[in-house]
């Protein structure tokens, strides 16, 4: 009797989701089904075993911290590095650090210089994205799925389930014209939305996304806020 065989279009069907909602699980979850072969056309599962891995499935929150403090120097991308790097090597979580300072603090620590050259040259890093929306009238550039670098950190040449999202110093320009997106779009573009727009194909494939904000509060910052789940603010122990 013949194995009854499923692609991803064919996984998506039967769980009534997007085939990118189905990449997202093998991502993220370790006990989601192997494939049995891997064809020219992709992958293919047992059917048995992946109706009796959707029937078992609970959807886990992402959850989403953002770290900010309006004053300077109290270690906020410092801390919000240091607990990514945790949550992906220690207790093994898929995360995603999204950079979102353009002093790019973050980025330059878990990648290196060169490669965030490279990147920030490309348009691919979260200014790029600022960018496209203030020019609509031009092809977009950015591209989330390029734009995520993966497993990244200097602890033992990377850490395979730590991913980030760079920043670039071009948005110290960029942050005073984006409230003017809502004005060149006839308001049907909320400038508060873009972060979670683009995210929005890629987030539940981390069980954490670690934004670390600017010290203010305009809007790039409120960006981060409005998808939030929960919030760290870190303070220096003057004590």
């Amino acid at each position: 009797m013949s194995t009854a065989l499923l692609g991803i279009a064919e996984i998506a069907d039967l769980a009534k989701v997007s085939k990118q909602a189905v990449s997202n699980w093998r991502t993220r979850y370790d006990n989601f089904p192997r494939p049995i072969h891997v064809l020219q056309s992709g992958p293919v599962w047992e059917r048995e075993n992946v109706e009796a891995w959707i029937k078992s499935f609970k959807g886990e929150e992402t959850h989403v911290l953002s770290f900010i403090n309006l004053k300077g120097g109290v270690g906020k991308t410092t801390d919000a590095v240091a607990v990514a790097e945790i949550l992906a090597y220690e207790d093994r979580k898929h995360v995603l650090l999204i950079d979102l300072d353009p002093q790019t603090n973050a980025t330059v620590t878990l990648i290196s210089e060169e490669q965030w050259a490279e990147m920030d040259k490309a348009g691919l890093t979260i200014a790029q994205l600022f960018e496209d929306r203030l020019n609509p009238q031009n092809a977009p550039k950015f591209d989330i799925e390029r734009a995520i670098a993966k497993g990244v950190s200097t602890i033992n040449d990377g850490i395979a389930r730590l991913d980030l999202l760079p920043s670039s110093m071009q948005l110290i320009d960029l942050q005073d014209r984006i409230p003017m997106i809502a004005l060149s779009g006839n308001f049907t573009a909320n400038p508060l939305e873009i972060l979670q727009s683009a995210l929005r194909t890629v987030i539940d494939r981390y069980d954490y996304i670690i934004i670390d904000c600017p010290p203010s509060l305009g809007t790039v910052t409120k960006n981060g806020l409005r998808i939030s789940t929960g919030y760290v603010i870190p303070r220096r122990n003057l004590t």
